[in-house]
């Protein structure tokens, strides 16, 4: 990327700027005992003064590196949930030999587990328990529970709770609340709730699971089948304050802004976008990723093909965010989504995330 290219110009700048400063020191020395020098010297600083935005930019490596992905454990969600599984189909095949494992995979194998079919959990006092479905599970409205894992489909039904890991290959949040991390190849949030990290090829916020939407999306990315991002381009611009890009405009760039920049109704950059502020009006599209400091809002019909991280508050009114096949991080401090919108990846959250209906 262009931010790469620039934060190298910077590293490489420094001995120059080192030599400079030297030079401007020893002027400084001479012109301490000459009246003539010192006239020069300041003649030569007031010539200089047009540079500075220059020399400040050259300082400013920070505004065109990435804002920091808040650190995630060493092993991802995907490979525990392979090595968890394995485990527990063991378990279930009558293998009383506890594998060797450490860390939260070694946590959650001590935990007290349940074995079954299809299981209906109804209490409230299951927050220290695991349970394990050959098919399905169903947590009901009211209940607790601290670990669901199912091969087939893990239900979540409005008042339910799920406090450390949840995995099903098809997994419905008809509400609740979700305290840990959920798995899935497909996660239909589809009712009012609170989430902290989901992993899914694609997690589709507003969707019921019977619904001709849901179906519709799921046959549209498996047809689009795997996508790659664009090459890094080299071209950055640099924009000072707050920008609109005009409707249906196309920018081939990386752009850094230092205010709010907004992109207009279908809306096209061709490459990376960062600012304090990022707004994507409705079928505006970012090819490349999207940092935001304080705020990114998405709207019906946008699209971020690349990583999504903002320092504070993500809110989603629609659009989507990674690609079928590609999937990306997707992390904030906080994240909002109202209405249908569709993530391709992993959803980290800090601190408070929630569904609602528009």
């Amino acid at each position: 990327m262009a931010s790469n290219n620039h934060s190298l110009a910077v590293r490489t700048s420094w001995p120059v700027l080192a030599m400079l400063g030297a030079g401007l020191l020893a002027a400084l020395a001479a012109a301490a005992t000459n009246e003539t020098a010192l006239l020069l010297l300041v003649l030569a600083l007031i010539l200089m003064l047009p540079f500075l935005p220059v020399v400040q930019e050259l300082f400013r490596a920070n505004d065109a590196d990435r804002l920091p992905i808040p650190h995630v454990r060493d092993v991802e969600s995907a490979q525990l949930n392979a090595q968890l599984l394995g485990a527990l189909r063991a378990r279930a095949a009558g293998n009383s030999q506890r594998p060797r494992a450490s860390g939260m995979l070694g946590s959650i194998l001590d935990r007290h587990w349940d074995v079954g079919a299809r299981v209906t959990h109804q209490s409230e006092a299951g927050v220290d328990r695991g349970l394990y479905a050959t098919e399905k599970i169903t947590i009901e409205t009211g209940s607790s529970l601290g670990i669901a894992v199912a091969e087939e489909a893990l239900s979540i039904m409005p008042g339910a709770s799920l406090s450390e890991w949840g995995y099903g290959r098809r997994v419905e949040v008809c509400g609740g609340r979700l305290d840990g991390t959920v798995v899935g190849r497909e996660i239909l949030v589809s009712g009012d709730c609170t989430f902290r990290r989901l992993h899914g090829a694609a997690i589709r916020f507003g969707f019921a699971a019977t619904s001709a939407a849901s179906t519709l999306a799921a046959a549209r990315d498996e047809n689009a089948g795997p996508q790659s991002l664009p090459a890094p381009r080299n071209e950055r611009q640099t924009i000072r304050g707050d920008h609109r890009i005009a409707d249906g405009e196309v920018v081939r760039a990386d752009l850094v802004g230092t205010g709010t920049i907004v992109l207009g109704q279908a809306a096209r950059i061709e490459g990376s976008i960062k600012a304090r502020r990022i707004v994507l009006e409705r079928d505006a599209v970012v090819t490349g990723c999207a940092f935001a400091s304080i705020e990114l809002t998405t709207e019906p019909g946008s699209r971020i093909h690349g990583v999504a991280a903002v320092d504070g508050e993500l809110v989603m009114n629609g659009g989507t965010i990674g690609l079928p096949g590609r999937p990306v991080s997707v992390s904030a401090q906080d994240i909002s989504v109202y209405g249908a919108a569709t993530i391709h990846g992993e959803v980290r959250v800090r601190r408070y995330g929630e569904f609602r209906h528009a």
